[in-house]
């Protein structure tokens, strides 16, 4: 069962490209996972295609996203190519990572009980914690919603419910490795040329 604060469980799935990935690749930037229920559905295609369309703000803010759901490796190839989609897709074919993350299980779809994904979104954060998590996820919305706490987080700030913002406090010489180039190119933080 995944917690916020705590490090996101290790797994190793593969991508629409056949290669392995796990959140060892991750380390270092902040990404989002998103485990939706299956490939092709509206709801599913929506989330993704909207995830897919503001990947490059999400890359503007040091971020990058990536899906996860059961089904064939095959189908997820088909779902993105379908839909010309941007992000990552990865196959958990027999749902072993989704029933270790506790996002699989019995659920009701149109008044029937039946056993699945239930759509869920994770934010983690470089060093590999799990920041926010969107439990029984509704896509109206929502990846808007996933944005806006992407920036805040790169910003340092955090927004609990019921209380003010704050700032978090990092470690001087914490800069990230973006602003350090910024700086660099800049002319700003760097070493002063000799005249």
């Amino acid at each position: 069962m995944i917690q916020e604060g705590r490090l996101l469980p290790r797994f190793t799935l593969k991508d629409t490209a056949g290669r392995l990935i796990s959140p060892d690749r991750y380390l270092g930037r902040r990404w989002v996972l998103f485990f939706y229920p299956r490939d092709m559905t509206p709801g599913c295609t929506r989330e993704a295609c909207e995830f897919s369309l503001a990947l490059a703000r999400f890359h503007r803010v040091g971020a990058t996203v990536v899906g996860v759901s059961g089904g064939s490796l095959e189908a997820k190839r088909k779902f993105k190519t379908k839909n010309n989609l941007k992000i990552g897709l990865l196959a958990d074919e027999d749902y072993q990572v989704a029933r270790r993350f506790g996002v699989y299980g019995e659920k009701k779809l149109a008044g029937k009980t039946v056993r699945g994904i239930t759509r869920t979104t994770i934010l983690v954060g470089p060093d590999g914690r799990i920041e926010k998590i969107w439990p029984r996820v509704k896509v109206e919305g929502h990846v808007e919603a996933v944005l806006e706490e992407t920036k805040r987080r790169a910003a340092g700030v955090v927004v609990r419910e019921g209380e003010p913002a704050r700032r978090i406090r990092r470690p001087r010489g914490s800069a990230s490795r973006s602003v350090r180039r910024t700086r660099r190119r800049s002319g700003r933080g760097g070493r002063k040329k000799k005249k």
